[in-house]
């Protein structure tokens, strides 16, 4: 056992639901309605490397293919791990870079 663990979801209703049984990953944030996960994709030595949110009806989705879909520039953005989600579920914090040097970024997702 490496002891990487796996993000999931819990409810009354449904019990425990893994976001991706087939990746290691952190959760990192939960809206205040609990329909939508923020989590990271978590490499073998624990490092965050793919944030990515999760709901019931649309699942996994990468914030990076996200905002490519909605032909958002982001030339020049790694997006290496997410912080935070707000309560609504529409704002994502995290880390990457900008021009290979570390940044932070704030990103509305877009619908």
């Amino acid at each position: 056992d490496d002891g990487l663990g796996q993000a999931f979801r819990y409810t009354s209703e449904g019990g425990l639901v893994f976001i991706d049984p087939n990746e290691y990953s952190a959760v990192r944030g939960l809206s205040a309605d609990g329909r939508l996960v923020l989590a990271n994709v978590l490499d073998k030595h624990r490092a965050p490397t793919i944030p990515f949110v999760w709901d019931e009806v649309q699942g996994k989705r990468e914030v990076q293919a996200m905002l490519d879909a909605a032909d958002v520039d982001t030339t020049g953005w790694r997006l290496d791990q997410a912080f935070a989600l707000s309560r609504d579920g529409h704002v994502v914090v995290g880390s990457g870079t900008c021009g290979g040097d570390p940044a932070l970024y704030r990103i509305e997702l877009p619908e």
